[in-house]
């Protein structure tokens, strides 16, 4: 059975306002790459919090997705050398 996009079933508030909430729903529910494991599993659990299915990894991030748009400029000035991030297992 295919996905469908999710759409505000209420023909209320425009066009626009219904597109881009379908747009930030579809962010919050999608599974993202986990930093330690690196498999798709990484889910939302509230606004800000991150959790892998697969190794139990929970961090903080944006509200809809892991790694904000300001996120991955501060990773991209800094190399991988200066930011050790070491996650526990």
């Amino acid at each position: 059975m295919p996905k469908r996009k999710m759409i505000l079933k209420t023909p209320r508030y425009g066009f626009t306002l219904r597109r881009v909430w379908s747009e930030i729903v579809a962010k919050a529910r999608a599974k993202y790459e986990c930093p330690r494991c690196k498999k798709i599993a990484v889910r939302r659990v509230s606004a800000g919090v991150w959790k892998c299915r697969r190794c139990g990894l929970v961090m903080a991030g944006g509200a809809y997705e892991p790694l904000t748009q300001m996120g991955k400029k501060i990773v991209a000035l800094y190399p991988p050398k200066d930011r050790m991030i070491e996650y526990p297992r």
